[in-house]
Order: C-alpha cells, then structure tokens, then sequence
C-alpha cells in the first residue's frame, strides 16, 4: 500500500477547495459589475468555457470539490500537528459552510 503524506493530503484538499473560492468570487464580482440579476449570470458565465455554462454545472461542480476537500481533511482533525490540524478544521468549516451555500443557491 503506498504511504502518503498528511501534509500533502490537506495541500492537495487546500488546492481543490481554491477552485469553489474562486467560482465564489467570480459571482461577487459579477454582481458588482451589473443592475440585474440576468446580467449577473450572463457576466458570471462569460468567464467559463462553454461546457461550464449550464444553469447548475458550476455549482454542482463547486460542491463536488467541497465534499472533496472536506474529505481530504477530516482525516487530520486529530492530529498531533497544530498547523494542520487548525488548516483542516478551517477546511471542514469552511467548505461546509461554501457547500451548504451551493446547495441552497440549487432552490
């Protein structure tokens, strides 16, 4: 069985959880730049290439990627190390929390 490392499981969880942050950040700016609501989305899916322009594909997709992240963390939550213990609860609360957002940006 391969051995990998607790500290390259949580950067890699990090790197995955960046993506959904930045989908995230996307829309603020979208909805910052435009009046409307059909602008908003207009703008905000002009940034993605044309397979991520579905009505729920970006969303979807960022809450696979928290479900992921939160996954590659939880394993660290007990661990003897401080620092990675303190970036994999930040990482659990936190995507939950962006989760639980996709999730009801879906009703």
């Amino acid at each position: 069985m391969i051995q990998i490392n607790k500290h390259s499981v949580t950067s890699i969880g990090v790197i995955i959880f960046l993506i959904p942050v930045l989908f995230f950040a996307l829309w603020i700016h979208a909805c910052n730049q435009t009046s409307g609501y059909p602008e908003n989305v207009e703008l905000y899916q002009s940034y993605f290439p044309s397979m991520l322009r579905g009505r729920f594909t970006t969303t979807v997709l960022s809450l696979v990627l928290c479900v992921i992240a939160i996954g590659l963390n939880v394993g660290n939550l007990n661990s003897s190390n401080k620092f990675l213990k303190i970036v994999s609860w930040f990482m659990v609360i936190v995507g939950g929390l962006l989760g639980f957002l996709n999730l009801f940006s879906m009703m």
